[in-house]
């Protein structure tokens, strides 16, 4: 969990997998963080993306900005939840859902 201040506590973390680290949807228009995580050294960026509803693809687009920028592997990840779970006002298209159900 991110919060205010400076980035000291933002930067990737050793796993067995390599230097981790991760952002959160908007998070990555900030050129600070990223810059911050770039400079740690991470080997692998979990970019997670919690509406990808009607953005016609562009997570798609930061995260693989991303990777090109940061010189690592990005696992981009959007909000799964099954089609019977979304509110009523919302209408699923085939942008939204994929899968019976």
């Amino acid at each position: 969990l991110w919060g205010p201040g400076d980035t000291a506590g933002l930067r990737a973390v050793d796993t067995p997998a390599g230097r981790l680290g991760g952002l959160i949807c908007w998070e990555h228009w900030n050129p600070l963080a990223r810059q911050a995580l770039h400079d740690s050294g991470e080997d692998v960026h979990v970019a997670t993306w919690s509406a990808v509803v009607g953005v016609n693809g562009m997570h798609q687009q930061a995260s693989r900005c991303y990777a090109f920028e940061a010189r690592c592997h990005v696992l981009a990840a959007g909000q799964l939840m099954r089609a019977s779970a979304l509110p009523a006002e919302l209408e699923p298209s085939p942008a939204t859902i994929d899968g019976p159900d």
